[in-house]
């Protein structure tokens, strides 16, 4: 898991804004999905591709490099720890 932790705030629609470096980081832009699990007190959002499996629109999650995307925000010139 990165080592990076952020308070966000829910606003009165229940929506969270997810800082830029993050979006960077795991490659969100508008419109992308994510797949959100609860587990005791936590929420969790993963990043979810849109890929037609055979033209019957299924999903499937990608795979992400996160030592790799790290060097690419790092190289955008994005503090990262």
């Amino acid at each position: 898991m990165i080592p990076m932790a952020d308070t966000i705030v829910v606003d009165r629609h229940g929506r969270v804004y997810l800082p830029k470096l993050i979006r960077r980081l795991l490659g969100l832009g508008p419109n992308s999905l994510m797949e959100i699990d609860v587990s005791d007190d936590q929420v969790i959002l993963k990043r979810v591709d849109s890929i037609a499996d055979g033209g019957r629109g299924m999903f499937k999650k990608a795979k992400l490099d996160v030592a790799a995307r790290l060097d690419e925000v790092r190289a955008q010139g994005y503090p990262v720890e």
